[in-house]
């Protein structure tokens, strides 16, 4: 056999071995998906395409259906998107619309958008970068004839994996929300936010987030959400937040919030009774800003020593 045959072999070989593992890597992923369908909760699609050969794989899953107890969740189509030679990396698109139906409630909830793309990188089984951006995004009730609750121009979430926590086993989250005219019927203007929090010590195996005592397992570990900002501004009202929350034993909540507003008084005032919201908020100065220090104890949050909403524990 001459050396040009031989090579020819060679590659021949190499060629019907990498079809059979795409394949054989297509197959299992369908068999995955497809087994999702008979979980709790259930994920089933009504048509499951996979394409992408030879370096990647494409899944696309048209009309979508979670289904949880009494709650359903359509979209009309998922797909993910992965390269074989960055097995860390996924890319994925959502196309509209979805629907929430709770069937207990008769709630239904109509959202429309007209982009959703979100992206996951893994730092092998810890989480790297999570990122998720929406444009056009449009909230309707549709119980009968819908009406719009809420329409949004521009939402992204971040969730990015940092240094510092005190163990291998466990990484920082640093977690951000950026939300930009977002249009409510209760509001004259249209609202912008921005939110930047960090997770600390939370389980860095992604594998590990399915389990049903993670929250546990996170406040044994140290746990805690620090709030460096969350500020929110429509028209001449703004506020904004910042604090730290730590978990107990029992999955009750203990912590500080510092509340800094300006000009919500007399909109709060409309939907609490007028010593709550005062409560609330703090009292004004003379520059009509409200300054109020809000503590969890136990779940419990007080302002001052009016006790305001108690939350029910984590778990």
């Amino acid at each position: 056999m001459s050396r040009f045959a031989a090579l020819f072999s060679v590659l021949v070989g190499l060629f019907v071995l990498w079809t059979g593992a795409w394949f054989a890597g297509a197959a299992l992923i369908r068999a995955r998906i497809e087994q999702a369908a008979n979980g709790t909760p259930s994920v089933a699609c009504t048509l499951l395409t996979i394409e992408g050969y030879p370096f990647r794989y494409a899944v696309a899953c048209t009309d979508a259906v979670l289904t949880d107890g009494d709650v359903r969740i359509g979209i009309a189509e998922l797909s993910a998107s992965i390269s074989i030679n960055r097995p860390t990396v996924v890319g994925m698109t959502a196309s509209s619309p979805a629907t929430y139906t709770n069937a207990f409630s008769g709630a239904v909830i109509r959202l429309d958008w007209d982009s959703l793309a979100a992206s996951v990188r893994l730092d092998w089984l810890s989480l790297d970068h999570a990122a998720v951006a929406i444009e056009g995004l449009v909230a309707s009730d549709a119980v009968l004839d819908p009406f719009e609750l809420a329409r949004i121009g521009h939402a992204a979430f971040d969730a990015v994996g940092v240094d510092g926590a005190k163990t291998g086993s466990r990484r920082n989250l640093r977690l951000s929300a950026h939300i930009e005219e977002a249009n409510l019927p209760q509001l004259e203007a249209p609202l912008f936010a921005d939110i930047t929090a960090y997770l600390t010590e939370w389980p860095a195996k992604v594998t590990d987030w399915g389990r049903n005592d993670l929250l546990s397992v996170w406040a044994a570990g140290g746990g805690e959400v620090n709030i460096d900002k969350a500020e929110i501004v429509t028209g001449a009202l703004s506020a904004g937040l910042s604090g730290t929350l730590v978990p107990d034993s029992t999955g009750c909540i203990d912590g500080t919030l510092t509340l800094i507003s300006r000009g919500f008084g007399p909109l709060m005032r409309h939907y609490l009774a007028a010593p709550l919201a005062g409560a609330l908020l703090g009292p004004e100065d003379e520059t009509g800003q409200s300054r109020q220090i809000l503590v969890f104890s136990h779940s419990i949050l007080r302002a001052g020593i009016v006790p305001l909403i108690e939350l029910p524990p984590l778990f």
